[in-house]
């Protein structure tokens, strides 16, 4: 009753400190009681959570229906010389390569893609799995497979690195063409609009006019 009671108000550092040991006092106790170490039975729990996590979900080479399965990065080259892109800071970059995966079948009039975009340090692998043995699918694979909220039955699922994203998408980590050698702190500043320039040339060049939805997690 007095946790409850506290919610009433705003608490105090006072308050949080003084619940925080009353909460570990408490777990030290029932530790004690039962002859176990509160920091080893922790570390324990967490590592016997972290392993169950872990296991690949593939049996006998099959995944959950609800899993698009395996899939694979996916390659292109845009904005070739002299078609280079201008940022909106000023400076030309080009080529760009850019790094991407689509789940799902594109309709015969094209009318079903679904843009996913990613977090800011995020990458193209929001979906399934690279190889049978993979433990852990991609960024937002709650969201999107048969029957999910991004339904791959239904749609054309597209999530693309961002330019400057270095997970495959040029950026400060790829090699300049003028130089032979990684950009680093020479590669352009870039914009939100400079990475959607990238995404849009990404989807005429997989022949589509118009998108669904744009979707993501963040930005």
């Amino acid at each position: 009753m007095l946790i409850l009671t506290r919610l009433w108000r705003l608490p105090s550092a006072g308050d949080i400190i003084l619940n925080t040991q009353m909460i570990s006092q408490r777990a030290g106790r029932r530790a004690r009681s039962f002859h176990i170490d509160p920091v080893a039975a922790s570390v324990s729990n967490m590592s016997d959570d972290y392993n169950t996590a872990i296991e690949s979900p593939c049996r006998d080479g099959k995944f959950p229906p609800d899993s698009v399965g395996l899939v694979q990065t996916q390659y292109v080259t845009l904005f070739e010389p002299p078609n280079v892109l201008t940022l909106d800071c000023g400076a030309t970059l080009g080529p760009i390569q850019v790094a991407y995966e689509t789940y799902g079948t594109l309709n015969e009039d094209r009318s079903n893609a679904v843009l996913i975009c990613h977090a800011l340090s995020g990458d193209a692998h929001a979906a399934g799995y690279h190889t049978p043995n993979d433990r852990k699918p991609g960024w937002w694979d709650i969201m999107i497979g048969p029957g999910k909220g991004i339904d791959t039955n239904r749609y054309f699922v597209i999530c693309s690195n961002f330019l400057g994203g270095c997970k495959g998408t040029t950026g400060p980590g790829s090699i300049n063409p003028e130089t032979g050698k990684p950009y680093g702190l020479s590669f352009p500043v870039v914009t939100v609009g400079d990475m959607v320039r990238v995404q849009r040339e990404l989807i005429r060049y997989l022949g589509i006019e118009q998108l669904l939805c744009v979707i993501g997690g963040s930005l």
